[in-house]
């Protein structure tokens, strides 16, 4: 269904925290183009999130100035992931690596210059595609002698419902 744009535009201004203006415009199809104020505005917009209005997914692109605004394919969003209480060998950029590659696109393993994770958590930033439901997790052995696998919750920042059968937000 169409979204409401003044809704939508002032719902979008006050969850992004915009210290400047940002002018929408409706391209049609539930597409609109942003002109953000400041660039730390548009980054902030572009590059944290994912962001949701009325239950609904917000999947961001940045503009190249040339392609058909009919043409843009929404198809993905990125995504924070963390992972709890990982055996300390498994809390590395490269294991890190590996998670957001399968769950999607790594684009971001936040760890420290060492290389390990900070704290207890593995965070990922991965590119998942919006049309396949999320993965809940996985099942790994802790030890390579161990005989069971431990089941690991993977833990999606600012997607606050979402049915894992389905792969929707929930309402």
């Amino acid at each position: 269904r169409p979204l409401n744009r003044h809704a939508f535009e002032r719902a979008m201004q006050r969850a992004w925290g915009l210290h400047r203006e940002a002018k929408f415009q409706d391209l049609g199809g539930n597409v609109f183009m942003i002109r953000f104020g400041s660039e730390g505005d548009w980054k902030h917009a572009l590059f944290n999130g994912p962001w949701q209005f009325d239950f609904n997914v917000v999947a961001r692109k940045d503009y190249d100035g040339e392609t058909k605004p009919s043409e843009m394919i929404f198809d993905s969003i990125e995504a924070w992931v963390r992972v709890d209480d990982l055996p300390l060998d498994k809390r590395s950029k490269a294991f890190g690596e590996a998670l957001g590659n399968w769950l999607g696109t790594v684009v971001k393993v936040d760890v420290g210059e060492d290389g390990l994770a900070r704290g207890t958590q593995l965070r990922v930033r991965a590119r998942i595609a919006l049309h396949e439901p999320l993965v809940r997790g996985f099942y790994l052995k802790k030890k390579p002698d161990d005989k069971e696998k431990t089941w690991f919750d993977f833990k999606y920042e600012k997607i606050p419902h979402f049915c894992f059968e389905c792969g929707r937000l929930v309402h």
